[in-house]
């Protein structure tokens, strides 16, 4: 059972590793808290500075300081009645009215194993100018430099998607950690007014609560790029006993030449994150405007080229919002692909955006081609990984795209997308003839995104190949009230697909859920190349 303890106005949350003073967090590090929770924990003696040292350091050697100085932490937050000391030898917790309640089992938080690489993820910087207009410039200027830092290719980066799963949060640094399987975290702040900008930023060592750097900085916009590479140059320097010397200097990228364009595409990119968290058609389609508009403003804009081939990916490659041309759309997101290849060639996001348009268009070899280069340039970009693994399933390496699924997974274990990684794992098991895996793979994927007709055709097609009609024709209707146009297209056009049994399965597993063809053909898909049914 989990505890919380209560007294006066303050609330101590163990599993959570929060206090709270009239109901809102205080701040207060990890090793403080530990402190806090061990005096509770022997709250009926003196607890000795020794065993203090052995409780809240296990395994290290400290001065006898550090204690000192998180027990006057604590009396500064708690009053100075709440802790006595008990003259050169140790510290005992003193609340009589401490109320202590039983919260019901909590499930323990899934810990991840640390890389071999050192690890670090960027946690969103808080916006602190006063203005929620400006919360696009501090949540850019958190990807960008988690961008930089992931073209370190000693380094693991975690993905922004999960970071920022943890915005206006109080966490734990220890927590966020264990959770995400790195080892360094950064955290800070950020402040613009007007043409200038602040950022507050420091590097924790979360093993050992250690603060390994910290630094401020002061900008003109014009020199935010220079903040981007000055920051991720700190980071990477501050834990240069892990990284190879080599890779010390970070490739420039290029600096916009419209500063209003620029700030124009940092808000489209903010659209097309929120339209993906809230499967909001409006929203995608404010993105793509926007990004249009930052075009017009500056033709050689590097960020509104990959919103652009973002979005339009998204059309033509799960087109249950696209009511349009999608031989357009296709157009607009290959050309914005390789523009933003001509800007920056060492961006590996403008290749998997490539790759995914080629293949979905049937260039296989090609899409393959650009695809693997975009990895190739940044393993660290979950994007990356994830779009070389959908430009698999459709030239039909399905084995081939679950390694990079797991690899995407693994950069972003929090990814409010995740869906996408379990639909493309479960269309491939369905490829793959693994109907089982594919219904575990695809059930997760509807669960997470009810609103995505991607997921519920990954259920349809192994349900279907196990044999459970039903089920299909339950998944097929609810594409069908997603997106008609969908559903219409996936029933009356080949799926674009490499391999021609591939292409037929797909077809066939869609019109037996549609109540086109008799359910006694479903023992059809289990059906290898050889002749012989599937064990």
């Amino acid at each position: 059972m989990a505890t919380s303890y209560r007294f006066d106005q303050f609330e101590i949350l163990p599993a959570q590793r929060q206090l709270l003073i009239d109901g809102q967090p205080a701040l207060l590090g990890a090793r403080g808290f530990d402190l806090l929770l061990c005096l509770i924990g022997h709250r009926d003696r003196m607890v000795g500075k020794d065993e203090l040292l052995a409780l809240v350091w296990p395994g290290l050697v400290v001065e006898e300081n550090n204690l000192s100085v998180q027990v006057a932490a604590l009396r500064k937050l708690l009053g100075a009645d709440a802790i006595t000391t008990v003259a050169g030898r140790g510290y005992q917790f003193v609340q009589p009215g401490l109320d202590i309640k039983e919260l019901g089992a909590v499930a323990p938080a899934h810990n991840l194993a640390l890389p071999e690489k050192p690890s670090v993820v960027v946690l969103p910087l808080v916006n602190l100018s006063g203005d929620r207009e400006q919360e696009y410039f501090a949540d850019g200027l958190t990807e960008d430099i988690t961008t930089e830092l992931s073209r370190f290719r000693s380094l693991f980066v975690i993905a922004r998607n999960s970071a920022f799963t943890y915005k206006g949060r109080s966490v734990d640094v220890r927590q966020v950690a264990r959770e995400l399987g790195v080892r360094y975290v950064l955290e800070g702040s950020a402040r613009r007014a007007g043409a200038r900008v602040r950022v507050n930023a420091q590097l924790i060592d979360a093993i050992t609560g250690n603060h390994i750097w910290a630094d401020k900085y002061d900008r003109v916009v014009e020199d935010i790029f220079d903040l981007q590479e000055d920051l991720a140059q700190s980071i990477v320097s501050a834990i240069a006993t892990q990284v190879r010397m080599t890779e010390q200097s970070i490739a420039r990228r290029l600096r916009p030449g419209n500063l209003r364009a620029h700030d124009m595409a940092m808000r489209a990119n903010a659209s097309n994150i929120e339209a993906h968290r809230r499967n909001d058609r409006a929203l995608w389609m404010q993105a793509l405007g926007e990004a249009r508009q930052a075009l017009a403003l500056d033709g050689n804009n590097l960020l509104a080229h990959l919103v652009i081939a973002e979005i339009q990916t998204e059309n033509v490659g799960v087109p249950q919002f696209a009511d349009g041309d999608l031989k357009a759309d296709w157009k607009e997101g290959i050309s914005s692909a390789g523009k933003a290849m001509e800007l920056d060639p060492t961006d590996s996001r403008a290749y998997g955006w490539a790759g995914f348009l080629m293949a979905v268009a049937g260039f296989y070899d090609e899409g393959l081609a650009y695809a693997r280069q975009g990895l190739a340039l940044n393993p660290n970009d979950c994007i990356t990984q994830s779009n070389l693994a959908a430009t698999e399933v459709w030239s039909g390496e399905h084995q081939e795209s679950l390694g990079h699924v797991a690899a995407a997974e693994r950069l972003s274990p929090r990814d409010p997308n995740r869906f996408h990684f379990n639909a493309c794992r479960a269309s491939a098991c369905f490829f793959l003839k693994d109907f089982a895996a594919g219904i575990a793979f695809a059930t997760e994927s509807v669960r997470e995104a009810p609103h995505s007709a991607m997921s519920h055709m990954s259920l349809l097609l192994s349900a279907v190949g196990a044999g459970q009609i039903e089920r299909a024709k339950t998944a097929f209707e609810a594409i069908r009230a997603i997106s008609a146009p969908y559903a219409n297209r996936a029933l009356t056009q080949d799926a674009p697909l490499r391999k021609p049994e591939d292409r037929q399965r797909f077809t066939l597993a869609t019109r037996i859920a549609a109540g086109l063809e008799a359910p006694a053909r479903a023992a059809e898909l289990g059906v290898n190349a050889m002749g012989r049914s599937r064990p």
